[in-house]
């Protein structure tokens, strides 16, 4: 689940500038692509009194489901689905409130930043016609208690590696 203006924010540097119904189908557009590459289910969340419309709901715009609010806010939204859906949902947002809250909650916060990251790369090598790990160098596997992530952080990895 993703906060949709957060990342749009991270992606586009003039997010504030321009149109903003461009970027959301632009953002809409790379959600599509990432989704079938990777068999994920992608739902964007929008305020939707940024989005100029009056009323909220929920649309599948291009594969991806989209919703927007207007009784609460997109970060309300993300916490309580957060607490419904808790261990099995990955939260986009680079809001350090709606983060943590989703954590205690049982769920997997990942930031705009780095799904940002995570996006492009994917799509390039969907272009270039290679995996990453075809790409990546081979280091040793380290072993031992003193080498071993915390659990937040090993649940982080994991559900970045089904990202």
């Amino acid at each position: 689940m993703i906060d949709g203006y957060n990342l749009i924010a991270t992606m586009f540097p003039d997010a504030l500038s321009g149109d903003l119904e461009a970027k959301r189908e632009q953002l809409s557009a790379s959600l599509s692509a990432y989704k079938k590459l990777r068999g994920v289910k992608i739902t964007i969340v929008f305020d939707a009194q940024g989005s100029g419309r009056l009323t909220e709901g929920s649309f599948n715009i291009k594969g991806v489901s989209t919703v927007f609010t207007a009784k609460e806010t997109a970060d309300d939204y993300l916490k309580k689905a957060s607490v419904e859906f808790g261990g099995g949902l990955t939260i986009i947002t680079s809001d350090n409130d709606v983060a943590g809250f989703a954590e205690k909650n049982g769920a997997v916060a990942i930031s705009s930043e780095e799904f940002a990251r995570i996006l492009e790369n994917a799509l390039y090598y969907e272009i270039k016609g290679v995996t990453e790990e075809d790409e990546e160098d081979s280091c040793g596997n380290k072993k031992g208690p003193s080498k071993r992530p915390s659990k937040k952080d090993r649940a982080h990895s994991a559900r970045l590696k089904k990202l």
